[in-house]
């Protein structure tokens, strides 16, 4: 992963304080979550929690690089996977994005609060996770140009082009309206999509 600020890095005291944070996000939402509550929880004083977080807009910055980072890492393991084809790789990624999607917006959850209040106030972290998403993908495909599974490359912005029609299964603003079984058939629709195109010489 090249050098950004999805490489920040925290002390054990902030990792901890972050994933009690997040699980108070996810369940009660960013505006209904408040700095006393998250110390409540950690069994911290509140002037203790501020020596580490200088608000709860920071909290959330940290909340949401710590999770991608760790979605990036694992698409990283996909994509280094020495025993499987392209287009398995390809259909593995989307398979990860869309059921990681669907189970942290199934259920009771503020999710959609959260993530909309984080892709307001972090553009920056959303831009950078995207570009690493298509540079993965990118990888991918090259792997399969290299292999001879696939006859084409595909140029950066249509790189782009397809990882913006996967966006879907990578935000949960529509999970409710389909079920896991439903939302990854369509992810692995997608992507039987792209690999038609790969394999085509035209």
């Amino acid at each position: 992963m090249p050098q950004s600020i999805l490489n920040t890095q925290y002390s054990t005291v902030q990792n901890d304080i972050l994933r009690v944070a997040t699980q108070r996000l996810i369940k009660y939402g960013y505006t209904k979550t408040t700095m006393c509550e998250i110390a409540s929880d950690l069994d911290m004083s509140t002037a203790n929690l501020y020596r580490h977080y200088a608000n709860k807009l920071d909290i959330l910055k940290a909340c949401a690089i710590c999770s991608l980072k760790e979605e990036l890492q694992d698409v990283q393991l996909i994509v280094d996977e020495q025993n499987e084809s392209a287009e398995r790789k390809l259909q593995a990624y989307a398979m990860y994005v869309s059921e990681k999607t669907h189970k942290l917006a199934s259920g009771d959850t503020q999710i959609l609060e959260v993530l909309n209040t984080a892709t307001k106030a972090y553009p920056e972290l959303i831009h950078a996770t995207n570009e690493q998403h298509c540079s993965l993908l990118a990888c991918i495909i090259e792997q399969g140009v290299t292999n001879k599974e696939f006859k084409r490359s595909l140029k950066a912005t249509e790189i782009s082009a397809f990882h913006m029609s996967l966006m879907i299964f990578r935000y949960p603003f529509l999970v409710h309206l389909y079920s896991l079984a439903e939302f990854q058939r369509m992810a692995k629709d997608s992507i039987k999509l792209l690999t038609v195109a790969l394999k085509s010489s035209q």
